[in-house]
């Protein structure tokens, strides 16, 4: 098919979230599944490529560097939790 041929198929069309989402909560609710959207379940850190990479370092028994990213996310949620940083400037200092 070619664009000249006609209407075209546009699986994604600009507004599609607000159609989606209510037939997602349906089903999330229906099924007892969690909702994507629900704070509570979000991630401080998003793990990205780095998972991927660790995770068949693990399966070939190669062994794993630790990822900068990770070692400074936990060194800062650390010094949150003892109470030596409470805002943005702190951290950047503790950086």
């Amino acid at each position: 098919m070619r664009p000249t041929d006609g209407p075209q198929l546009n699986i994604a069309p600009p507004g599609w979230e607000r159609t989606y989402a209510p037939l997602r909560d349906a089903f999330n609710h229906e099924h007892g599944w969690s909702c994507p959207d629900d704070p509570a379940r979000a991630r401080a850190q998003r793990p990205g490529q780095v998972a991927y990479i660790e995770a068949s370092k693990l399966r070939a028994g190669l062994e794993h560097e630790a990822d900068p990213r990770t070692l400074i996310h936990d060194y800062l949620v650390q010094r949150v939790e003892h109470g030596a940083v409470k805002d943005r400037a702190e951290v950047v200092s503790a950086l």
